[in-house]
């Protein structure tokens, strides 16, 4: 792809020297979301969508909270680039434009998301090899390599709805960094 990769996003926790670990191309691409609907006061706010560049997949996480750190602490297996900046752009707005829209209301309101090209950065996401798992350096979830394969060999963008307890966009609870 035409993007080189630097750096990668800064983990919870200290990693471990020698460990072994997968490096997987994403994009921080920064967004800004607009709502507004009849049942509903505007919200204008500011987020971080972390995009796959294998798959396209699309995390949301509030503005602010993911940080790109220079350098890579050790080498690991690197993951192909498959998605240019500009397309992960593209499903990092579509997504943000779908995410809330369920129920009957999402009819009577609006979603407008822009994202901030110029601030697009193409980086690295460690994932840590732990026997039959991997676990995020970012969120430190764990998943079964296995999944983790089928998700990157199927080849299909897909953007990762919010599950029902990460509406990151119109929580009252989401710090607003806008």
């Amino acid at each position: 792809m035409e993007n080189k990769f630097g750096g990668h996003i800064r983990p919870k926790k200290e990693i471990a020297f020698g460990i072994d670990c997968i490096l997987q191309p994403v994009y921080v691409v920064s967004l800004e979301v607009f709502r507004r609907g009849l049942l509903t006061r505007p919200e204008y706010k500011h987020y971080q969508a972390v995009v796959d560049g294998g798959t396209g997949k699309v995390e949301f996480f509030p503005s602010g909270s993911i940080h790109v750190m220079s350098g890579l602490p050790f080498d690991g297996k690197m993951l192909p680039v498959l998605i240019g900046s500009t397309e992960a752009e593209a499903l990092a707005e579509m997504a943000a434009r779908q995410s809330g829209r369920g129920g009957w209301k999402s009819f009577l309101s609006s979603i407008h998301a822009f994202a901030a090209t110029q601030k697009t950065i193409s980086t690295w996401r460690i994932w840590i090899a732990s026997g039959d798992k991997l676990i995020d350096s970012v969120t430190e979830k764990e998943i079964n390599v296995g999944v983790f394969l089928a998700q990157f060999l199927s080849g299909e963008s897909n953007c990762l709805p919010l599950e029902e307890d990460q509406d990151l966009y119109f929580d009252d609870k989401t710090p607003d960094d806008g």
